[in-house]
């Protein structure tokens, strides 16, 4: 048997696996699934829905860091793969990546129109972009009420200090404004670090 023979049969064991995992799926069985698309992969690796299959498998169970992994990998072999921007953005959005997560479902959206204008996947993906789109702005929102706050706060309260003597100037500024700094945003102790300098 040469090579070509091999790898052919290779071929066509792992299609036999992934129609096998297409079974498990649809009965809910995705430990079952996520082995034989696994064995699939190990058969013949570069085949990118075999990757987007499992990574569908791991989304059902939740695991979101491997569906990820798979995505990103099917992403390498398959740039153009909706599924797996798709399923990406919503990994991204899980670990609070939201910028991430938008520019990867938008992805989907652009390449789910241009290859199905019609299809039940466009419309799913502009649901989970509108909603990610949602959580982007009310993040943005949240984080310029809180800066305004915080500045509110420590600029009133860094002029009354600076009458007290500049040395309790350096202590307040090396002890509460970085703690008000892990929270704030780099612009903001910035700007407040720079009214600082002016006193001084």
């Amino acid at each position: 048997m040469g090579p070509g023979s091999f790898l052919s049969a290779a071929a066509k064991q792992a299609e036999q696996l992934r129609k096998d995992g297409n079974n498990y799926f649809k009965k809910d069985r995705f430990g079952a699934a996520i082995d034989a698309y696994t064995e699939a992969i190990a058969l013949c690796p570069n085949v990118p829905v075999y990757w987007t299959n499992r990574a569908l498998c791991h989304r059902r169970r939740n695991d979101w860091l491997k569906v990820e992994e798979d995505c990103r990998r099917a992403i390498q072999l398959d740039y153009n793969s909706v599924k797996a921007h798709y399923m990406l953005g919503l990994a991204l959005l899980q670990k609070q990546e939201l910028d991430e997560g938008v520019k990867e479902l938008q992805k989907a959206m652009d390449l789910g129109r241009g290859a199905n204008p019609k299809g039940y996947m466009v419309d799913e993906i502009w649901q989970e972009l509108a909603k990610a789109k949602y959580m982007q702005w009310e993040h943005a929102s949240s984080k310029r009420s809180w800066e305004l706050q915080i500045l509110k706060y420590v600029v009133p309260v860094s002029l009354d200090i600076c009458f007290q003597g500049k040395d309790y100037l350096l202590n307040f500024f090396y002890g509460e404004l970085l703690l008000i700094f892990s929270f704030a945003s780099y612009s903001s102790f910035l700007y407040f670090a720079g009214r600082l300098v002016k006193l001084l």
